[in-house]
């Protein structure tokens, strides 16, 4: 990633801010700063995946994979019967941070943020399933 001084002097004063705003997330931010301001090359790098894409195609499947899984929930709570099925089989439990962090990204984006499936529940991981669903979503 190239930068001008000038880009590397805002950046590192945006983390510097970050560091006050963010005490929780002080050191790596500080990490951040010091890269900056050195101008580590290899390091800098890391800014790069800071700022990924996901596509629309990859978006709409995430938001598919949530509207089955509410479809899922909403019909197992309408079954008379439903003693033979585990709730957590028809619960969404998210992405694995580990190997589907962009689209845990989304999902909490799209909870947190925009305000959609808020009845789905976080969960203490913030829908981190902690295990790879082996789902290969294409377009990424």
């Amino acid at each position: 990633m190239e930068m001008t001084n000038a880009q590397r002097l805002i950046l590192s004063n945006q983390y510097k801010m970050m560091t006050m705003l963010d005490p929780d997330n002080a050191e790596r931010y500080r990490r951040l700063q010091t890269i900056i301001e050195r101008g580590y090359g290899l390091q800098m790098r890391e800014l790069d995946r800071e700022f990924g894409q996901l596509t629309e195609e990859t978006c709409r499947t995430v938001i598919d994979i949530m509207e089955m899984y509410h479809a899922l929930h909403v019909s197992w709570t309408n079954l008379k019967d439903a003693a033979g099925i585990d709730e957590r089989r028809v619960t969404f439990l998210g992405f694995d941070a580990a190997t589907e962090a962009r689209y845990l990204g989304y999902v909490r984006f799209m909870v947190n943020v925009e305000g959609r499936y808020s009845h789905f529940d976080a969960g203490t991981h913030g829908f981190n399933s902690q295990t790879r669903c082996g789902r290969n979503i294409s377009g990424c």
